[in-house]
């Protein structure tokens, strides 16, 4: 009687053991779904935001070239031709092409020059617009090469959570192999 019941008890936490895995696997395959939506989102609106500055530019011919996704949070937007930037432009540019893309408002830009990499122009915007901080107003880049690199902010909060869900799926699948049921010995 008090193996059956340590039986039934056993085959309780492996099916329980056994459904968190199975949830936690989706979850983990729902933010990697979520992710990559994130970044095709991003590259249509830094594309956008190249499109709108080459325009600004005089220039509707000019390539731009693919965006890569240089790290996690991290894109960078690069031009066939050296352009010249107005600071105050691009921000207008960017701010427009982030919210149409629904993606984070608490982002870093950084425009840097090709031959040196040094920072020419950047900004950080926050959600909470007074806190934004956006220099040289008003004051040009000259026509240069140019890449336009962009870190979004609001990752950790998805890194945690996705970090807690791998660590349940572990947990649940250690916890299934535990309490697998073992079957009763057939007596001969």
């Amino acid at each position: 009687m008090l193996f059956a019941a340590l039986m039934n008890q056993r085959k309780i936490y492996f099916y329980a053991s056994l459904c968190l895995a199975i949830l936690s696997a989706i979850v983990l395959l729902a933010y990697e779904n979520e992710n990559e939506v994130k970044t095709s989102f991003t590259k249509i609106a830094l594309r956008d935001v190249g499109n709108k500055l080459m325009l600004a530019n005089q220039d509707s011919t000019s390539l731009i070239l693919p965006v890569h996704k240089m790290e996690e949070s991290k894109y960078q937007l690069s031009f066939e031709k050296p352009l010249s930037i107005e600071p105050d432009k691009l921000v207008d540019i960017v701010v427009q092409s982030f919210q149409k893309a629904n993606l984070s408002a608490h982002y870093q830009i950084e425009v840097k020059q090709c031959e040196d990499l040094e920072v020419a122009y950047s900004f950080l915007q926050f959600p909470n617009q007074e806190k934004s901080i956006i220099p040289c107003s008003g004051r040009f880049l000259p026509q240069k090469c140019y890449t336009i690199e962009v870190r979004f902010f609001e990752k950790a909060t998805a890194s945690s959570s996705k970090l807690i869900w791998i660590v349940l799926l572990i947990g649940s699948v250690v916890l299934a192999v535990v309490f697998f049921p073992k079957r009763k010995k057939v007596k001969e």
